[in-house]
């Protein structure tokens, strides 16, 4: 009888705890959240303000920056319809949809010069210029988390090396490709 004490005990105390821990670490995991929303990269498609810097710079025009916009506005919309159609099929249909209509992965600056909105050299330029940025944003993010201890010198020298090593691999890849 004494053993059936312990064990519901031991039982009700594990259970007390799988309760209690979940709640008491919500409000750390939301604070870590908020923490790290400025050190999110946005996607690569292209936000009015990056589309500012460009004009500024003189590599688009207005002209060019306001269909830019249009056209993603209307790539977007597309593309919330097509999810619609897709979140409306069964698993079959989905994955026979998927093969049949996503065999390359969308080409966004592409497009945006077959439809002679911007030339290649611009595209090149655009590219070229936010690939830039991302790496900017990024070495920002580390030297910050280096000055507040997360990250010391020797991590961050071996996220660099990965991160040289990996540009090599995707420079490499792209030679191969025809």
């Amino acid at each position: 009888m004494k053993k059936l004490n312990l064990t519901a005990k031991i039982l009700a105390a594990a259970l007390f705890l799988s309760l209690l821990i979940p709640v008491s670490i919500l409000p750390q995991a939301s604070s870590l959240v908020s923490e790290n929303e400025d050190y999110i990269i946005k996607h690569k498609y292209l936000t009015s303000p990056e589309l500012q810097k460009f004009v500024e710079e003189k590599i688009i025009t207005q002209e060019q920056a306001d269909k830019i916009e249009e056209y993603l506005k209307k790539h977007l919309e597309e593309k919330k319809k097509e999810m619609d159609k897709l979140k409306k099929m069964d698993d079959k249909q989905r994955e026979n949809y998927l093969e049949q209509n996503y065999k390359k992965r969308p080409d966004i600056f592409g497009d945006l010069v077959s439809s002679k909105i911007i030339t290649e050299e611009q595209a090149n330029k655009i590219k070229e210029m936010m690939r830039r940025n991302r790496e900017n944003k990024l070495q920002e993010v580390l030297k910050n988390e280096m000055s507040k201890g997360t990250i010391n010198s020797e991590q961050l020298t071996k996220i660099n090396d990965f991160l040289e090593k990996k540009r090599e691999e995707k420079a490499n890849l792209r030679k191969m490709s025809p």
